[in-house]
């Protein structure tokens, strides 16, 4: 019975993280196309928001959008 307990919180605790991962992927494509469009106020806003999901799952010691410093929201 523990055995399958633990197992079942691990499970969620995994699908948690591959959802996190989708919708952190997902951010990073949709800022890609805006950037490809031209939508530069969008794709900072996208992969910003992209680069915070990521940073929050992998552990990164980075700061969240640091790369994206550089780029301002016009």
């Amino acid at each position: 019975m523990v055995f399958l307990l633990s197992g079942l919180v691990l499970g969620c605790a995994t699908t948690q993280a591959v959802d996190v991962k989708k919708r952190s992927e997902a951010k990073h494509q949709m800022g890609n196309s805006l950037l490809y469009e031209k939508n530069y106020q969008g794709a900072v806003t996208e992969l910003k928001e992209a680069a915070e999901t990521d940073s929050g799952q992998s552990g990164h010691s980075e700061q969240p959008g640091s790369r994206l410093s550089g780029i301002e929201a016009s």
